[in-house]
């Protein structure tokens, strides 16, 4: 642990605590404070089960490292890391409140990595970007996996909570009202943020009664919250299922859920793998969001379908900025998925039709409409890896940009303030998602925008040209200029920026298009393959 550096020094509801400070790598300093507990550590008795409200302390406390992460996967490694004492918190500011400062924007960051990998730390989000701005970033980590999402069809019987890991957000959320204004940040100007699953989680939050009022605007980074909750989205008797892999076998889900308790969180992710392989074909997910019931223990967090609150407006009415890569679904053509998931479905058409449809496989309609959606992305080519960009392209569409679409319907329809909307298409060397994941095609893939609005452990590899130095200031600047004001277009004239972005309309799609330029468009990004979309789900009776 860091020597204590007085200068740092500030007190919150829990006590008081000391950061440090430290130089950006664009040449300013900054109040860094790592792994402050927002709750109580979930172990033992309050393991699988709503976070709760952390202990105060004497003395100092040394906020120079970062806290645990979550039990979960590595996805350089593939090794299990993290524990189960994991509900810390980071906050960075350039200043700490003076009668000569006011509060500054807060920007929430929840980082993605499909529920069963990642964290908030400085490996990957570090706010030397951000920060050049003047906001006040908190990035946070939170349960992951089955500590998080272990799904149960009793949740009262079987004494767990659901949607751990949205309710560790929401916990965070809460200990921000209460105590960010110590580092110099408004409680009443709170951004919440999120790529993929991260951002999927930030529109449940949108959709959550459980989190109004504790945010003020929202963005959406390649994510939303309509994906499928039927009884087919995810394993239903998950912990008899957990017990079997690990060797014990229950009748009954209250015993299987006796036993995973025993068990060390290390062990219980091993059988991660296996789950998720068992999932392919039948299953949509392993970790997500599910709907619950209110109980006499606990509020419900999805009280239905995101989609049926969003269509009757029973949501939190925020400023949206949302949007997609241009290639997003390159997330599906990595190795690993190439090697595991394409070569068993390539050639059955049946697998391209969404469950939304809601089409029995092996009927003469879901393999028409198969058909009919491979004939669209292939034309008269066989699928093969030989031309796996169009696999690619097939589910940047409907998994991405549709989704999003239908997010952008949805908030224009009860007028629940400005969307913005945009398309990241920057293709450069230095996009490092898809230097992670080993993938050569071209376009802007999953992620790789966060290189531009995070530094982390790999940028000083990366070199940073005129175009990556241009994509970063306009990410940063349209980012924290809508946090701060609702709106993200700069203040002042600005050469990086010629064209205004303006908020969609109800019958203009406008929408900024962020490459090596800027342009920008009044019709809705991929419209052709939009309007396939359309008229599929319009002719099945699932129009919105």
């Amino acid at each position: 642990m860091k020597e204590i550096n007085w200068k740092t020094k500030i007190h919150i509801e829990q006590g008081d605590l000391c950061g440090e400070i430290l130089s950006s790598s664009e040449g300013f300093d900054y109040y860094s404070y790592k792994g402050i507990p927002y709750a109580k550590p979930p172990v033992l008795d309050l393991r699988f089960q709503a976070p709760v409200e952390p202990e105060p302390w004497t003395g100092i406390f040394n906020a120079t490292e970062h806290g645990n992460r979550s039990v979960s996967i590595s996805l350089a490694t593939y090794d299990t890391v993290g524990s189960e004492d994991c509900l810390y918190l980071n906050v960075y500011t350039r200043e700490l409140p003076n009668p000569d400062t006011k509060l500054k924007a807060v920007m929430f960051w929840i980082h993605g990595g499909g529920f069963w990998s990642g964290s908030g730390d400085t490996d990957f989000h570090s706010p030397d970007f951000l920060l050049t701005e003047d906001v006040v970033l908190v990035t946070i980590n939170y349960r992951l996996a089955f500590e998080g999402f272990l799904t149960v069809n009793d949740p009262e019987k079987a004494k767990v909570c659901q949607n751990i890991g949205i309710r560790d957000m929401i916990m965070a959320l809460k200990w921000v009202k209460k105590n960010i204004a110590a580092f110099n940040g408004d409680p009443n100007n709170v951004t919440i943020f999120g790529e993929s699953y991260g951002s999927l989680a930030a529109h449940v939050l949108i959709c959550s009664p459980l989190a109004r009022g504790l945010f003020h605007k929202a963005i959406c980074q390649s994510g939303t919250s309509l994906i499928s909750y039927d009884e087919r989205a995810y394993i239903r008797n998950m912990p008899q299922f957990i017990a079997e892999l690990l060797g014990e076998k229950f009748d009954n889900e209250e015993e299987a859920v006796e036993y995973i308790k025993s068990v060390p969180a290390e062990t219980i992710i091993k059988t991660g793998n296996v789950l998720s392989q068992y999932c392919i074909g039948k299953y949509e997910r392993l970790f997500g969001p599910v709907i619950e019931k209110s109980n006499e223990f606990h509020d419900a967090v999805l009280p239905d379908d995101p989609e049926i609150l969003l269509k009757r407006g029973d949501f939190n009415k925020v400023p949206l900025l949302i949007g997609t890569n241009s290639h997003d679904g390159m997330l599906y053509t990595t190795k690993l998925y190439l090697h595991r998931l394409i070569p068993p479905n390539i050639l059955d058409s049946q697998s391209l039709v969404p469950r939304f449809l809601e089409l029995k496989h092996d009927t003469h309609e879901s393999i028409k409409v198969g058909n009919r959606i491979l004939k669209f992305y292939y034309g008269l080519e066989t699928p093969s890896m030989r031309n796996v960009e169009k696999y690619n392209k097939y589910h940047t569409d409907i998994n991405f940009n549709y989704q999003t679409k239908k997010a952008v319907k949805y908030h224009l329809k009860h007028k629940a303030g400005p969307v913005y909307l945009y398309k990241f298409s920057f293709d450069s060397r230095c996009n490092l998602y898809k230097k992670i994941f080993d993938v050569n095609s071209p376009g802007a893939g999953h992620g790789d925008e966060l290189t531009y609005l995070f530094s982390t452990k790999y940028h000083e590899k990366l070199r940073f040209g005129i175009n990556e130095r241009n994509t970063m200031l306009r990410l940063v600047t349209y980012w924290t200029n809508f946090a701060k004001y609702g709106n993200p277009n700069p203040i002042e004239p600005d050469p990086l920026f010629k064209t205004e972005w303006k908020p969609v309309q109800e019958n203009v799609y406008n929408h900024q298009n962020i490459g090596k330029t800027i342009r920008h468009y009044n019709e809705q990004p991929d419209d052709k393959t939009m309007q396939f979309w359309d008229q599929l789900f319009k002719e099945y009776g699932h129009e919105f």
